[in-house]
């Protein structure tokens, strides 16, 4: 199997048709018009932008990320092992998880990369935190051996509790793509407040989208102001280029943005939580394709 250096894009395209042809009953060219698209799976897991308009204001976002590493190993040999993450941000998105798993099958099956190379699923893992890991689905566990059965999981994710300012340590390891008056940021541009400005928004919508009411305008313009206080001592992020080719566009796209590590200085115990959830969420442009994802560093909490 030959996957290019880094293999989200590559990923999330045999997903997509893999995805359709699990979740699809009408065998249409395309979702738009379809009378069944109401209770379909794969619009609102991959194209959102096509399904039903629901009230929790999640229609226009793509529900996961995928998560491979820049720079990784690119060619695989026959009996070698492969893995990558996926993060499911949304209950509808987790509530599908039999059909997810499916579709990997299926496109591992039919073949990946420029030589088709195939692979088998041997092994799920849900990642509570860094240092809990827990096997839902193994072929070596004889009870876990049939396509149909997950192991039960929580997926409730801890939140935890923050009550002083803290210096923050991000190692942003996917290029961040954040636009500004329909521009992208670089190094020179980006600042600590339109970096959590984002960060807010997009967490935002995500919590309210399963507790309504938890940020209200008021609650988010507040959170905005004290992001506006908080500084940088460190910034060592620098441009790094990608591109992907899209293959219902036919050509290729370019994908930079900026990697590296980042201090923040004495973040507010308030926007602590929004930066721990960002760690799944990611932020920026193109999160499905896993841009957008850091990490904190030696968190204390």
């Amino acid at each position: 199997m030959q996957l290019p250096p880094y293999a989200s894009s590559t990923l999330r395209g045999i997903f997509g048709h893999a995805l359709r042809h699990r979740a699809c009953v009408t065998r249409a060219a395309h979702c738009e018009g379809c009378a069944l698209i109401a209770h379909c799976a794969y619009p609102p897991l991959f194209e959102p932008q096509h399904a039903p308009k629901n009230p929790d204001g999640l229609a226009a976002l793509a529900p996961y990320a995928i998560e491979t590493t820049f720079g990784e190993v690119t060619r695989y040999r026959q009996g070698d092992d492969y893995a990558f993450d996926m993060v499911l941000m949304t209950p509808k998105a987790i509530a599908e998880l039999p059909l997810i798993v499916a579709a990997w099958k299926r496109a591992f099956a039919l073949g990946v990369g420029p030589k088709d190379g195939t692979a088998e699923l041997i092994k799920l893992e849900h990642i509570a935190t860094v240092a809990k890991v827990n096997s839902i689905y193994n072929t070596a566990c004889e009870i876990l051996s049939t396509d149909s059965t997950l192991k039960a999981h929580n997926t409730a994710l801890a939140i935890p509790q923050f009550s002083e300012p803290a210096k923050v340590h991000l190692h942003v390891q996917t290029p961040l793509r954040i636009m500004q008056q329909r521009q992208l940021i670089g190094t020179r541009e980006l600042t600590p407040s339109i970096f959590l400005r984002h960060l807010i928004r997009r967490v935002s919508v995500h919590v309210n989208a399963q507790r309504p009411g938890s940020y209200s305008l008021d609650t988010i313009r507040q959170l905005n102001q004290l992001a506006d206080q908080v500084s940088s001592d460190t910034c060592q992020l620098n441009w790094h280029d990608w591109t992907r080719r899209s293959s219902r566009q036919q050509h290729k796209m370019a994908l930079g943005g900026l990697m590296g590590h980042w201090h923040l200085q004495r973040v507010p115990a308030e926007l602590l939580p929004f930066i721990y959830l960002g760690q799944w969420l990611h932020v920026g442009k193109e999160t499905a394709f896993g841009l957008g994802h850091y990490q904190w560093v030696n968190q204390s909490q």
